[in-house]
């Protein structure tokens, strides 16, 4: 909201400046209106897939989490249930993470120091994937992801996965 006032005080400040025929309204655009910037960008409509990103330290929680996901109808992709015997995991991962729209990134102390999971955030961030973080342990958050609204399920993983599931379902509903 600072932003656009900022933006549009700049342009009235530009307006009062000059000759009045030069001085006509600008219209916020719907971007800068709508406070709205590509970090968190809708799904599109027809993909509800989801791609959970974690260290296999936290397998039992992310494994937990996708399987509850899944029995309220959540398309999630997750690599130890979606990847066939065989097959080449990193190129399984790389296809799963381009075609996906919303990455789940599980937060704890080894996924903060797998390189893994930081390049998968990275290329969340270049392609303008919508990033949700989930807190499984205390942990440092990643610079990258400290300014997004994370769901915390330290303490209670009944309250996490509720406010998870309503995160998702709006988001997949919106698309």
């Amino acid at each position: 909201m600072i932003v656009v006032r900022w933006i549009i005080a700049y342009q009235v400040r530009r307006i009062k400046n000059k000759p009045a025929e030069f001085q006509k309204v600008i219209k916020p655009t719907k971007l800068q209106r709508d406070n709205v910037y590509p970090v968190n960008p809708p799904i599109p409509s027809g993909i509800h897939q989801v791609f959970v990103s974690y260290n296999r330290k936290d397998s039992a929680f992310a494994l937990s989490l996708s399987k509850d996901l899944a029995a309220n109808g959540i398309d999630v992709w997750i690599d130890q249930l979606s990847i066939p015997p065989g097959t080449a995991w990193d190129r399984a991962i790389e296809k799963a993470l381009v075609s996906s729209p919303l990455v789940l990134v599980v937060l704890s102390k080894a996924s903060v120091e797998s390189d893994n999971v930081l390049d998968e955030i990275t290329y969340a961030f270049q392609k303008g994937k919508r990033i949700i973080p989930v807190l499984s342990e205390e942990c440092n958050v990643p610079l990258r992801l400290a300014r997004l609204q994370h769901i915390d399920f330290t303490g209670n993983y009944k309250n996490g996965y509720s406010i998870l599931l309503e995160v998702l379902n709006k988001a997949v509903g919106s698309a």
